[in-house]
């Protein structure tokens, strides 16, 4: 499970995705999500303890996509 950055932890307000389900809703891979969310760049929550797994909360993920790309890419 790759290391969440401290500031991709955002409080979860809508519906939480899985990995598979946001990669789906972005149309990449699901190794692309991971990375993304280990970069920092797609917020996360991580749910459980030992056996943690990733969530994308659905809202976070939209506001996101619509801040995308940032100015300093562009």
């Amino acid at each position: 499970m790759p290391a969440l950055p401290n500031d991709a932890t955002p409080r979860a307000r809508g519906r939480l995705l899985k990995v598979r389900e946001a990669a789906e809703q972005l149309r990449v891979d699901e190794s692309t999500v991971y990375r993304q969310i280990r970069r920092g760049f797609l917020p996360a929550v991580q749910i459980g303890g030992r056996r943690a797994s990733l969530r994308l909360d659905e809202d976070e993920l939209n506001a996101w996509l619509r801040a995308w790309p940032p100015e300093d890419v562009a």
